[in-house]
């Protein structure tokens, strides 16, 4: 900003110096000789030219000298210098806890955990680092190059606690010369559209603003950090994307241009990838087990008895599976929970089902021990995690009673985006015959059991036809994103028609608002029916057609070599891009039209014969529809962007950067002064009768300004939406309530825009329907309240379309009013929402929510113990539902 404050105060010295000398002349010029002027001025210019020469030359030389278009490495010093001390204060606010319901407070010494290579040491072997020696493992990291570090495990081994601890490690103990980890979620990054270096430029300018600062840190601080390998990228949640984007992340060439780097994933999917090194947590002993669990509990009761019964020796399974990092956080987690009911219920339930001479006939069964203990831990973790008696419930406390058949009900729902579910699915193989999608399903449905939900958990809709790979979405925590605006696909005649369904009710509400509007001042039915279905069919096509369309990349095959190849792949990509614009655009044209043509039919005007009478009607008909119905309809759908699509979940992740602002506004202003002549056009076409005579020059002056008056009034409604966008929001609450805010305001600007351009400034507006001589000029601005009031309400209407908020108020309704009770969600869904990621059974992803625990999310989606009647003993997943245990092997 120096830069460019002092190029600007330069230009504003040689402004004021050339108008100054202006001035003079015409002061010399024009003074009388006794003026002031005459008796001051050669004093005035004695004394004065000097300073006036020094500013001139040193408005000149900052014009002139050449700007600099690289930071200074003093500059990219002080850059990094901030970018440590903002990341220390990511560590001391850490906004996520270490493991779900826990933090790393001061004073806890974490589970000493071994990190080991997958096979490179037992349990008493070397390995590559432990926690308890963070120190090392950060030397060993620093001094090895490259060091590409994988920190694998299941959801809840410690894999965030050793990268949030080798983060402040190295950040704690910094050379001059290392480079600064930062903290990047991998959520946001999409591998197909952007490099890796590019994707971190954007995270970290939108995390560290600050250092976008010119005047500091220069023009190029953030990428000149990035490109020189100054900044330590620790990439995390692998896991939480679905599987094809984890496989264009492995495959990207970014990885391996880093000389290092921290990735955290759930799976050992790199342990094949040269350049790589995958360390993986070991076994710990039993002694240290008991060490963290006294220290996190509190010695609590639910332990003290579990513990009393493991020194006596009759449960060496259970005392076995604590070796397991990820059994010990379990169990911290529930005997360390404030419910004295919860700890003892978890007690006795380990106790009375997980001793040895109830667990040993199972494991001969190859049952696996550590895995039926750990389905007993699951079933309390919800409990433990959101006690009845807890803060999170203390405004509605009946939360607590319903809180885990809530997150059943959400974990069953499919909220995947529909165009992206083919594209997470694996490619039939040549040696397979591909299965008929209906036996697909079928033999899905089996599988999920009795279960009463199970032909509508699995839609047809979102099963590949072409994949023998089951498409169930609790395979895996990739895709259990929640979000408030995808909330719609779990209700099936929602999922598939909403379009229409919104186009119908927005439609419905203009036809009724305007109809009654033209009645007000003339009641004449038949006139007032007519123009009122006019605008209600405009709104319901648009949004028929328009509301399904999405922003996915269209699979085109690459045009061949010969011209003709290249104007036929043209012609398909324009066709496959602007279909459902077209149809909508014909659609509305015809309808529109036709209805406003008819009107003159119902409502005949008294002067008018038979044949003046259809072509009058004929005449109105089709240009109105040119102009209204088609015209207007495309453009307002290009230009305002409505009415538009429910968003994607992975389009609120992606952070790219906007079109600029002036170029869309230029664009707008063209489009808008040839709809402007368009509309003039037709408006002298159309009024071709006797009385009615309007001249090309004063029509199309006056319809230039309704053209620009929309095109101003769309372009600041599609630029408002970035005013109430809310990129890095401290949740995906705060987030809602801000779009919420917008989806309230900004269809006034629409509404606004409407009715001035197209209810004021139009030209040729019939101010009584029935009548064809008072057509009036609206230069100077005649205003007539019905067009205006019609138009507002359109416009207001077409506004609405560009929220997500009314489909989701429907939604939640119809979920909460379900019949089956198992079936249901709360009302005030976002704040349970928020209730369980504060709980730490969410975890947010950009604006969504997610289940990030693969065993958790298996055990939300099986049917309830308590309910079915099943034995709690064996909770192996069903086929259909567990194939995360297995198929899930091989992904992050």
């Amino acid at each position: 900003m120096r830069s460019i404050s002092k190029r600007f105060l330069a230009g504003c010295v040689l402004v004021i110096v050339a108008a100054g000398a202006v001035l003079c002349l015409w002061a010399a010029r024009s003074a009388s000789p006794h003026s002031w002027w005459n008796l001051h001025g050669a004093a005035l210019l004695k004394y004065g030219w000097p300073i006036v020469l020094a500013l001139v030359g040193w408005s000149g030389k900052q014009l002139l000298t050449p700007r600099s278009e690289r930071s200074t490495p003093e500059e990219l010093a002080r850059a990094l210098k901030a970018l440590a001390g903002r990341g220390l204060e990511w560590w001391r606010g850490v906004p996520e806890p270490a493991w779900p319901g826990h933090v790393l407070r001061a004073g806890l010494r974490p589970l000493d955990v071994s990190w080991a290579q997958p096979g490179g040491a037992d349990d008493n072997g070397s390995v590559y680092g432990r926690i308890s020696d963070i120190e090392n493992l950060a030397t060993r990291f620093r001094d090895t190059r490259p060091c590409r570090l994988v920190i694998c495990g299941e959801a809840g081994s410690g894999k965030s606690v050793l990268a949030r601890m080798l983060m402040a490690e190295l950040l704690t103990n910094r050379g001059q010369e290392d480079p600064v980890p930062v903290f990047l979620p991998l959520w946001s990054w999409d591998p197909g559209q952007e490099s890796l270096n590019d994707w971190m430029k954007l995270r970290i300018a939108e995390a560290y603003p600050e250092l976008k600062e010119e005047a500091a840190y220069g023009p190029t601080a953030i990428a000149a950090l990035v490109d020189q390998g100054l900044v330590l990228p620790i990439l995390d949640g692998l896991d939480a994307l679905p599987e094809q984007c984890r496989a264009a992340v492995l495959a990207d060439g970014g990885l391996r241009s880093q000389e290092r780097l921290i990735i955290t994933c759930r799976t050992d999917v790199f342990a094949h990838i040269d350049g790589f090194t995958v360390i993986e947590p070991r076994p710990v002993r039993y002694e240290e087990a008991q060490r963290f669990l006294s220290d996190v509990t509190g010695q609590s009761d639910g332990w003290k008895a579990v513990q009393a019964q493991i020194d006596d020796g009759g449960y060496c399974h259970l005392k076995r599976a604590l070796s397991e990092p990820r059994i010990t956080y379990l169990a911290s987690i529930v005997f360390g929970t404030t419910d004295v009911t919860v700890r003892q219920k978890a007690a006795e339930d380990l106790l009375s089902n997980c001793g040895d001479q109830k667990i040993e006939p199972l494991a001969k069964k190859d049952e696996d021990a550590s895995r039926i203990i750990k389905s007993h831990l699951l079933a309390t973790l919800i409990p433990a995690l959101m006690p009845k008696g807890g803060e999170w419930a203390r405004t509605f406390p009946w939360y607590a009673d319903n809180a885990e058949g809530w997150l059943r009900s959400l974990a069953r729902l499919d909220l995947r985006d529909e165009v992206d579910v083919q594209s997470y699915l694996p490619q039939p193989s040549d040696q397979h015959e591909p299965h008929s999608a209906s036996g697909r399903h079928a033999d899905l449905v089996e599988g999920l059991g009795d279960r009463p939900d199970a032909s509508e958990l699995l839609d047809p809709s979102v099963v590949d036809k072409n994949s023998d790979h089951q498409a169930y979405p609790g395979e895996d925590p990739g895709n259990s994103r929640i979000a408030w605006w995808n909330l719609y696909r779990g209700i099936r005649f929602l999922r598939r028609h909403q379009a229409a369904l919104r186009g119908l009710v927005a439609g419905g509400i203009a036809f009724a608002a305007t109809t009654a509007i033209f009645m007000a001042p003339h009641p004449d039915w038949g006139y007032s029916l007519m123009t009122g279905g006019a605008y209600g069919a405009m709104i319901f096509i648009a949004c028929a057609f328009l509301g399904n369309a999405d922003g996915s990349q269209l699979k085109i095959p690459p045009p061949g070599k010969s011209r003709r190849g290249a104007i036929w792949w043209s012609a398909r990509y324009a066709s496959a891009r602007h279909w459902r614009l077209v149809i909508a655009g014909l659609t509305s044209f015809c309808v529109f039209g036709i209805l406003i043509g008819t009107r003159f039919i119902v409502t005949p005007p008294s002067n008018a014969s038979g044949g003046m009478l259809t072509s009058i009607a004929s005449r109105t008909g089709f240009y109105v529809g040119l102009d209204q119905g088609l015209v207007l309809l495309v453009l307002t759908f290009i230009v305002a962007g409505v009415p538009a699509a429910p968003r994607t979940v992975r389009s609120s992740d992606f952070s790219r950067p906007a079109r600029s602002v002036g170029r869309a506004f230029f664009a707008a202003l063209a489009l808008g002064g040839a709809f402007g002549i368009l509309w003039g056009a037709t408006a002298v076409l159309k009024n071709q009768h006797p009385g009615q005579m309007l001249s090309y020059a004063n029509a199309i002056p006056t319809a230039l300004i309704t053209g620009v008056d929309f095109a101003i009034g769309a372009w600041l409604f599609r630029w408002s939406r970035t005013w109430f966008t809310q990129v890095r929001s401290s949740s995906p609450r705060s987030a809602a309530r801000k779009d919420l805010a917008g989806s309230l305001i900004r269809p006034f600007i629409l509404a606004a825009t409407f009715a001035f351009g197209f209810g004021i400034s139009a030209p040729g507006k019939v101010v009584h329907p029935g009548h064809i001589n008072v057509t009036l000029i609206s230069l100077p601005v005649h205003i007539t309240p019905v067009d205006f009031w019609a138009w507002f309400v359109v416009g207001f209407v077409l506004g609405t379309l560009d929220s997500e908020w009314p489909l989701y108020l429907v939604s939640i309704t119809l979920l909460a009013l379900k019949r089956k009770p198992e079936d249901r969600l709360p009302l005030r869904l976002m704040r349970f929402l928020e209730s369980c990621r504060a709980c730490g059974i969410l975890r947010v992803i950009g604006q969504e929510y997610q289940i990030h625990d693969v065993d958790l999310l298996k055990h939300l989606v099986t049917p309830d113990p308590n309910r079915t009647g099943e034995d709690r003993n064996v909770h192996s997943p069903r086929p259909g539902i567990g194939q995360a245990e297995t198929a899930g092997a091989g992904r992050g």
